[in-house]
């Protein structure tokens, strides 16, 4: 037995080694090998529970060192990976690197940007009530202290749609550039305070009026290319250094902004509701992509280059993720084998016997909750499976009598059965919660307590 276990115990350990990353198993692999056979070697006159000690605390010290340098090689990789997405595609402004775009956008992805704001400009109109509240609050705290009064409801209302609208529409942009713009936690800012900035002096303009109906109607005609070119503004500051003819921006912002004007005096249908709130995307969406084209001068080559290494990543992912799923197999086998081996010690432990069936009367004549057994009648016990696969499983039971009422039962009698295992002094009992038959199917496979030998000597 001793030797079958150095036997599982090594052949784990190789196995383990090879989940060390390449550079580590390169340099050290051989040097933890020799250091563990040395150890085994040391522990051939211990004990078996010392034996099982050392054993435990070898596996566990190297599985605590193969989480430690995976998560080394984790870190390492990804901050080569980071270094290398930023220079992947290098764009030259004045004779310098700019900026370096980590993937070109398609064309879906214009869909996308005009989806997402579409969807901004109605988050931002919810979004009104909650901010609308939140500035009435910080208005009446103003005026009780003095240093704040004579602001309309209508105002504070615009504000708040803004504070929203600025949320939400930066929100979404944002999460469109992430992957194609360094530092694109800036164009957040730009575009959230550009839209506040916009916002704070229109609701300044109306509240110095002091009437909202006092806007003349060609108000907004000033208004919205105002907006369009404030926030064009705010975003131009972030692009400036990164692409080129980033001044169109604020074209683009004053027009998305401008074809609000197409809606005439008001929307009378459903229709020209959904167009309105579509065009500001759209133009936004593809005057960006268009900027993002233009500042990629000759990249095709090293795009393929970048594909071909994300393919060569992919792939490398995939190997480990199938060796991965190899080296289950050992580990699988190894658990059979300690499963099987430790639930049979602890069922010799408990007794062994000479038949199953006086292994079931064993188990059955100790008394529990206060009562004594007095008789078991009907002792059967038979092979478990009717096809005569694993005959040396059986299960076993009998009618228990009891001399009174078990705390927590309704009577004095019932009927017992459970699982018991032939090894090689006899029969010992195996819970059901311990998967006998899946013992049993184990000790065939290693032929444990030799198990395929007796079957054979009793022609079953």
């Amino acid at each position: 037995m001793r030797r079958n276990l150095r036997f599982v115990i090594e052949r784990l350990y190789m196995g383990m080694l090879s989940l060390y990353p390449s550079r580590f198993r390169a340099n050290f692999g051989d040097e933890l090998q020799d250091i563990f056979l040395r150890v085994v070697d040391e522990t051939e006159g211990a004990e078996n529970g010392e034996l099982l000690t050392i054993y435990f605390h070898e596996l566990k010290s190297l599985a605590v060192s193969i989480v430690r340098e995976r998560w080394h090689e984790w870190q390492s990789l990804r901050k080569i990976a980071a270094e290398n997405s930023m220079h992947a595609v290098d764009i030259y402004q004045n004779g310098r690197v700019s900026m370096s775009m980590i993937k070109t956008p398609d064309w879906p992805w214009i869909l996308r940007w005009t989806f997402l704001t579409t969807a901004a400009i109605l988050a931002g109109w919810l979004l009104k009530a909650p901010f609308t509240a939140l500035l009435l609050f910080l208005h009446n705290l103003g005026a009780k202290i003095g240093i704040l009064s004579g602001v309309s409801g209508e105002t504070l209302e615009l504000v708040g749609f803004f504070c929203g609208f600025a949320l939400s529409y930066a929100t979404s942009q944002w999460l469109m550039l992430r992957k194609h713009l360094p530092r694109a936690r800036s164009w957040f800012l730009g575009t959230g305070i550009g839209l506040l900035v916009a916002g704070i002096l229109i609701g300044m303009v109306i509240s110095i009026s002091n009437n909202l109906i006092a806007i003349p109607s060609w108000g907004k005609y000033v208004f919205l290319p105002l907006i369009g070119a404030i926030v064009g503004i705010a975003q131009w500051m972030v692009l400036r250094k990164v692409l080129k003819n980033a001044i169109w921006i604020v074209v683009i912002d004053m027009l998305a902004a401008g074809s609000i004007l197409l809606s005439g005096r008001s929307i009378t249908s459903y229709l020209e509701s959904i167009i309105i709130l579509i065009l500001p995307g759209l133009i936004t969406g593809t005057g960006i992509w268009m900027l993002l084209k233009q500042s990629q001068p000759s990249i095709a080559e090293k795009e393929r280059e970048l594909n071909t290494a994300a393919t060569e990543r992919r792939t490398k992912k995939w190997f480990w993720v199938l060796a991965g799923l190899v080296s289950l197999i050992p580990l699988f086998f190894a658990f059979c084998w300690f499963h099987a081996t430790s639930q049979i010690e602890l069922a010799k432990n408990k007794g062994i016997y000479a038949t199953a069936e006086e292994a079931v009367i064993a188990l059955n004549s100790q008394g529990w909750g206060g009562a004594q057994v007095v008789k078991i009648e009907n002792v059967r016990a038979s092979p478990n499976r009717w096809d005569g696969s694993q005959p040396h499983v059986w299960f076993g039971g009998g009618r228990v009598y009891l001399d009174r009422v078990p705390e927590g039962w309704d009577r004095t009698q019932y009927l017992s059965g459970s699982y018991y295992i032939h090894v090689r002094e006899g029969w010992v009992h195996v819970p059901e919660g311990a998967f006998p038959e899946f013992i049993g199917w184990i000790m065939e496979l290693y032929d444990l307590e030799g198990v395929n030998e007796w079957i054979e000597e009793n022609k079953i």
